[in-house]
């Protein structure tokens, strides 16, 4: 299972990175309608949410950062420049990409604590992780294409 997690995952990497090299300081900010979540909101979230799961699925060594979109509904007060966005997010997917290949094949089917207080399979939940993922970038593609 860890081969197919990994070539499932790499599509998705494939995904954020093709997004995320389109992101600048011109477009950070741009969201599909005012009060939405920006595009460096949505990709601040992306990168949380994967070092979340990495630590939940996995027990990923992340690095220090205080969450700022994760379980709130408000947008946070601004975002970095474009070059910390995308380390920050190329950073998070490094560390979820490695944490799959390190899974041993048995203990995908093994329950994990999720991070809304349930028991799942380790399996499930990444497989909630990478569609999570694609559903905020095609908010971002929205936002790029038609944002302001």
């Amino acid at each position: 299972m860890t081969t197919l997690f990994s070539s499932l995952w790499r599509g998705t990497e494939q995904q954020i990175s093709r997004i995320l090299d389109k992101v600048d300081d011109t477009n950070i900010h741009n969201s599909i309608k005012p009060g939405m979540r920006s595009v460096g909101i949505m990709f601040l979230h992306i990168g949380e949410s994967q070092f979340s799961f990495a630590q939940t699925l996995f027990g990923a060594e992340i690095p220090s950062f205080t969450p700022q979109t994760l379980g709130r509904a408000e947008n946070p007060v601004g975002v970095v420049s474009a070059e910390e966005l995308k380390a920050f997010v190329r950073k998070s997917c490094e560390t979820l990409t490695l944490s799959i290949a390190k899974c041993p094949d048995d203990a995908w089917n093994k329950p994990v604590q999720t991070p809304w207080k349930v028991e799942m399979p380790r399996n499930a939940v990444m497989g909630f992780a990478m569609n999570h993922t694609m559903q905020h970038i095609g908010q971002i593609i929205q936002a790029l294409k038609y944002g302001e």
